[in-house]
C-alpha cells in the first residue's frame, strides 16, 4: 500500500517520454517523464519524487513497485485505459497519443546552422545560445506550432511526435528531438 493509503489516478504516457498524470495538481508534463528499459517500464512524477516501475507483459496491464525519495516502497498497478479521443486545445491528436511540446527539447537545423531549443511550460522558449529573451516564446493550438526566436517566427504543423518542419521567413526549417536518457537505476 502506497505512504497515506490506496489511491487511483490517470496516467498519460505522450510523445517525447512526457507523462500527464492526475495525482496532484502539481502533475505537469513538463516535469513528468517516462523511459522504457528494455520490458520494463519507468516512470518519474518529479515535483513528488516518486518513481513507478513496472514489466510490461501484454499491453493491457502492468504491475511494479514504486519507490519515493524516502526510500519508502510499494506495490502498484497499472490497467491501459482506451483513449476516448479527447485531447486539449494545446494538443494535437496522433493515432491514440496526444502530442503537446512544452518541456521538449529539439536540435532547430536551419540555413545559419544547428542550435538546441527547449519549450518551456508556459511559452518561454531556451536556447543553447546567448541570454535568455523574453521575445523567445511558443505557442500550440491543436497541431499548429508558432514559435518566435531571436526576432524570426517560425510556423509549422506537428504531424509526428520525432521530427518538426516548418517555415521562418521564407526558408524551410526542421527539428529532431533531443535523445533524453533514462536516468540510471536505483
Amino acid at each position: 500500500m502506497a505512504p497515506g493509503g490506496e489511491y487511483a489516478f490517470d496516467v498519460e504516457l505522450l510523445a517525447a517520454n512526457r507523462l500527464r498524470s492526475t495525482d496532484h495538481p502539481a502533475a505537469s508534463p513538463a516535469t513528468d517523464e517516462w523511459y522504457v528499459d528494455g520490458n520494463t517500464i519507468r516512470l518519474f512524477l518529479q515535483n513528488r519524487f516518486v518513481e513507478y516501475r513496472a514489466d510490461v507483459s501484454n499491453g493491457t496491464v502492468m504491475v511494479g513497485d514504486a519507490q519515493n525519495v524516502r526510500g519508502e516502497t510499494w506495490q502498484w498497478r497499472g490497467d491501459r485505459m482506451q483513449v476516448g479521443g479527447g485531447c486539449h486545445p494545446d494538443e494535437t491528436q496522433q493515432g491514440e497519443s496526444c502530442i503537446n511540446l512544452s518541456g521538449t527539447q529539439w536540435t532547430l537545423r536551419t540555413s545559419s546552422g544547428e542550435r538546441v531549443i527547449h519549450f518551456e511550460a508556459g511559452g518561454a522558449l531556451l536556447t543553447d545560445q546567448g541570454a535568455i529573451s523574453e521575445r523567445n516564446r511558443w505557442s500550440q493550438q491543436g497541431a499548429q506550432l508558432t514559435f518566435s526566436l531571436d526576432g524570426v517566427d517560425y510556423t509549422a504543423t506537428v504531424e509526428r511526435g520525432d521530427a518538426l518542419s516548418g517555415t521562418a521567413g521564407g526558408a524551410q526549417w526542421s527539428a529532431a528531438p533531443v535523445q533524453l536518457f533514462a536516468p540510471p537505476m536505483h
